[in-house]
């Protein structure tokens, strides 16, 4: 199948995930649960460009404080992720 090569996904997905990971702390219930699928479903399918993602130190933490945040929302998402 064709489609956009790796790097022209890790790029996307570089310049994304950082607002996509401050979404996680959104106000709104159904924000922070797009959010949650969508890193999940990066993770999924492309979980290389979250490991080479160079603000990786940062990324882990948040993913945890959000998890602590609000369980019911992430926990599902979450452990698909860290499976």
């Amino acid at each position: 199948m064709d489609g956009p090569s790796e790097e022209k996904i890790h790029a996307l997905i570089s310049s994304a995930f950082i607002p996509i990971l401050e979404l996680l702390f959104h106000k709104d219930f159904k924000v922070k649960k797009t959010s949650a699928f969508t890193i999940c479903k990066i993770a999924e399918f492309h979980s290389i460009s979250i490991l080479k993602h160079s603000n990786f130190n940062d990324i882990l933490p948040k993913l945890m404080e959000a998890l602590n945040d609000n369980p019911a929302v992430f926990s599902l998402n979450f452990i698909r992720l860290f499976s």
